[in-house]
């Protein structure tokens, strides 16, 4: 709490926050994922709604797998660039005691 409280931006928030962001990308790319599933396997029932359902179907696993993979990247280019950081400040306070 009292990272988002520091105002000179000395502790950062999205390390601490990172698994909690992916838990729910990862819950909200699989409930849509499943709902493009559903819409399909409906459309399917139709005679209008063939070649709909037959596009949608498999384009669900394959949605899910792309963003799942999209979110991942995202979070951990978010991660390596704080991590750079900590490297960095490591390296400049080791210098500083010379």
């Amino acid at each position: 709490m009292g990272a988002l409280l520091d105002f000179n931006f000395n502790h950062m928030v999205t390390p601490r926050l990172i698994k909690v962001i992916y838990i729910a990308a990862f819950l909200l790319v699989s409930l849509t994922s499943l709902f493009v599933l559903l819409v399909g396997l409906w459309a399917l029932q139709f005679s209008w709604g063939k070649y709909f359902g037959i596009f949608l179907v498999p384009a669900a696993p394959l949605l899910w797998l792309f963003e799942i993979v999209g979110v991942r990247i995202t979070l951990e280019f978010a991660i390596n660039q704080f991590k750079i950081t900590e490297h960095l400040k490591a390296i400049r306070e080791r210098e500083e005691l010379r």
